[in-house]
């Protein structure tokens, strides 16, 4: 074949394409282009790791392309050419250097051949899809690599960072580049989806909210658009592409159990070792949980493992297709789980991240929709301000009347059977009039509203205006429009309950929560996320929007309508009710079973003997002892001090007039016998 007819061959035409269309990495291909700069540098082995469709095989390929630029021999050894045997691997790699096939051969003459090449060129090994090559991870480190000449590159890449016996000797650590691949970030996505003529900034935002970055999914996505189909993520997960992405993820996992044990996961945000056991109803070893975390489409987070989410959301979708039934039980048990590690008095700030599971739990397609179903929001910034430091705020309230304020934001609902998008779309006369309200002087310049800026770089792209009420907002409260119909309403008595101390409102008046885009997703759940934060403190909040869309929210999340505080300050066309929540009031274990119950959720503590003269607290360190926990273990798991549990434990046995662990486990035990009997 002519060298003109070969650069026109499908797989020369594929890798021109493939190079045309390769973005990021650039750290990656710094690191190898300074190997190729000078063999002498001292990592020898590049550890390339990341879990499927993330681009492993595609930067082979570019390290491929590059190195024929340096004149270097680059030789890529796939798991799947080779029958696992170290002759065939020696054979496989001889062969692909350009000996003769009918050679007999054997691994030492394999690495003569390799190092006396070295000495005039580079040379570069690379093993791709490497976890499928683990029967021979010893023996290619000790028998091969060890072997070979010191300006050889080794390249390994698979879906696992290299064992831990990798890193046992300092001299073998010292060779290794670990270079995890990550998902691409916006400007690189940007810059990927340009070259498919991809360039409405809208579009953009809405793929890399959808794919996350995730290499194999952005190509899946552009694919759609060229066809002409809408970028919307319970649209995505229909298609074949994707289910054919989750089943290759899952060829890791070996076990129809471990599948079915998956499932489970794929329903949780987070995991550990207890709440496994518990939904599961079935105690999980150290090394099932260790092989289950080996995975490399697990990874560990700040409150634990997660499961990768393009993955979470494929399993969990199908299996609500699937076994509607199973699905619901495992959902219910992961809400009771939360539900049950909550304490029943009162909320402290240690709590909102298990509060904020419990509300994923509970299935509501619209909070769901609204809160967490957007991408990651790391960049992402709150800025809290309040009084002479509000300039910013009050620049944006003024352009109100300019930007959004509601206008056609639509949430996505991938749950719902017909996938009908939730629409919020507020009305020109309400946009109007609130700019207009939000921008009096007594209200723009008063002291006591306080903003959450959502701002990225620098630039503002969302405002939260909340007044928290105590003794000194009350009369401001009283006599502003929207606020006052409530408090207006209040009698004398009424009004003396929140005659609290700045420092301790007893609650917040949600008085407006705004993006400039209201197309911007992510932006759009964060500053809302601030109303599940604010709602979290466990204290009253009130609202006031003529919005069906803000009236129907509040009501999913346990507001109700106050009788006699509707109003028309937003216009006669406009009627807008008050509405209010009071988790103080009703006492937070009373919140959470009703949310429980209207998602059709039944929902009781955990059976445990309570002393009605330790404190919440108290008793639950009582317990944790009689489980045998250390005070270490206690301190670890409750997110206080030893010092603290300590303090609790001196309480405890002031009050039961004991003296130490053992007669508590002993006084314990005792009730829970006369229990049995009762």
């Amino acid at each position: 074949m002519s060298a003109n007819h070969d650069d026109h061959s499908f797989k020369q035409v594929r890798s021109n394409m493939e190079k045309r269309y390769f973005v990021g990495r650039d750290k990656e291909i710094g690191i190898f282009e300074s190997y190729l700069k000078d063999i002498s540098c001292p990592k020898k082995i590049l550890n390339i790791h990341a879990t499927g469709g993330m681009g492993k095989s595609y930067l082979l390929d570019q390290y491929k392309r590059i190195s024929t630029n340096y004149n270097s021999r680059f030789i890529l050894i796939n798991s799947r050419d080779f029958a696992h045997s170290p002759q065939q691997m020696m054979r496989q790699i001889y062969e692909l250097l350009g000996g003769n096939e009918q050679e007999k051969l054997d691994h030492k003459a394999c690495i003569m051949h390799i190092n006396l090449l070295a000495k005039d060129t580079a040379v570069i090994l690379a093993f791709d899809t490497y976890e499928e090559m683990q029967d021979l991870d010893y023996w290619l480190q000790n028998n091969f690599i060890s072997h070979l000449d010191h300006r050889v590159l080794i390249i390994i890449s698979g879906r696992y960072p290299l064992q831990e016996h990798w890193f046992i000797s300092p001299g073998w650590r010292n060779l290794i580049e670990d270079l995890p691949l990550r998902e691409l970030t916006l400007a690189q996505t940007k810059e990927y989806l340009n070259k498919y003529n991809i360039k409405d900034m809208a579009q953009i935002t809405a793929i890399y909210n959808l794919s996350q970055g995730h290499p194999l999914t952005l190509s899946l996505s552009a694919s759609m658009v060229n066809n002409n189909h809408p970028i919307r993520k319970d649209l995505f997960q229909e298609t074949n592409l994707f289910y054919s992405l989750t089943e290759q993820w899952l060829k890791e996992v070996k076990s129809a159990a471990l599948r079915t044990t998956m499932e489970s996961i794929a329903l949780m945000r987070r995991f550990d070792q207890d709440i496994l056991a518990d939904v599961l109803k079935n105690k999980i070893s150290n090394d099932l949980f260790k092989h289950i975390t080996s995975y490399s489409f697990i990874r560990l987070g700040k409150r634990g493992w997660m499961m990768h989410d393009l993955m979470r959301d494929a399993i969990s979708l199908n299996l609500r297709k699937r076994s509607p039934k199973r699905y619901n039980e495992i959902n219910q048990a992961i809400a009771a789980y939360y539900f049950n590690q909550i304490e029943g008095n009162e909320l402290h700030k240690d709590q909102s991240w298990l509060l904020s599971e419990f509300f994923y739990h509970l299935e509501d397609d619209m909070i769901r929709a609204i809160f967490y179903d957007t991408a990651p929001r790391h960049h992402y910034d709150l800025e809290y301000v309040h009084g002479s430091n509000a300039d910013e705020a009050k620049q944006y309230l003024q352009n109100l009347k300019f930007t959004s304020l509601y206008e056609n934001a639509t949430f996505n609902t991938q749950y719902t059977e017909e996938n009908q998008p939730i629409q919020l779309i507020a009305s020109k006369e309400y946009k109007r009039v609130e700019s207009e309200l939000l921008t009096q002087p007594d209200f723009l310049h008063s002291e006591h509203n306080h903003f959450i800026l959502l701002k990225q770089h620098g630039t503002i792209l969302g405002l939260a205006l909340v007044i928290p009420i105590h003794k000194n907002s009350v009369d401001y409260l009283t006599h502003q429009p929207v606020t006052r119909a409530y408090f207006q309403n209040l009698t004398h008595e009424q009004k003396t309950k929140f005659y609290v101390p700045m420092h301790e409102p007893c609650g917040w008046y949600i008085r407006m929560m705004d993006v400039i885009d209201p197309e911007d997703a992510v932006a759009r759940s964060v500053i809302l996320q601030e109303l599940l934060q604010i709602l979290f403190k466990g204290k009253m909040i009130i609202a006031s929007n003529p919005l069906p869309f803000y009236q129907q929210l509040l009501k999913r999340l346990g507001f109700i309508e106050v009788e006699g505080a509707a109003h028309h300050d937003y216009g006669v066309n406009l009627p807008a009710p008050t509405q209010i929540l009071d988790i103080k009031s009703m006492g937070l274990e009373n919140y959470l079973k009703h949310l429980a119950s209207n998602a059709g959720i039944a929902l009781n503590r955990e059976a445990h003997v309570q002393f009605t003269d330790l404190t919440a607290r108290e008793n639950e360190i009582a317990h944790l002892i009689l489980e045998g926990a250390t005070n270490k273990t206690i301190a670890e798991k409750l997110f206080v001090s030893e010092v603290t549990v300590k303090k609790h434990l001196t309480n405890i046995f002031s009050k039961k007039q004991i003296k130490n662990r053992s007669q508590l486990v002993k006084l314990l035990m005792d009730e829970i016998i006369k229990n049995m009997y009762r």
